[in-house]
């Protein structure tokens, strides 16, 4: 718990970095943490929409980490479904 914890604090701090790498575990845990924020906030119109906004760019910014680091394209994750089996992938360095 306390390891996802630090990559969700990381995910906020390299909220601006588009150039660096994200490892699986950096971004699967923000993610993973960011469906259960939305599914509590569901409940909450005002505040779970205003929480989303919040954590739209920084989970960009993760993704596109994600797919630097897998090997890809970040333009990829336009193209549904292939974007999960890419962000899945195991890094290339």
């Amino acid at each position: 718990m306390q390891e996802a914890i630090g990559f969700y604090k990381l995910m906020f701090l390299n909220a601006f970095d588009y150039k660096g790498k994200a490892k699986l575990k950096e971004y699967w845990y923000p993610f993973l943490i960011n469906v259960i924020i939305s599914i509590i906030l569901r409940f909450i119109p005002v505040v779970g929409l205003i929480i989303s906004l919040i954590l739209l760019i920084p989970g960009i910014t993760l993704a596109i980490r994600r797919m630097h680091d897998a090997g890809f394209t970040p333009w990829l994750l336009f193209v549904p479904f292939y974007d999960l089996y890419c962000l899945a992938q195991p890094s290339k360095d």
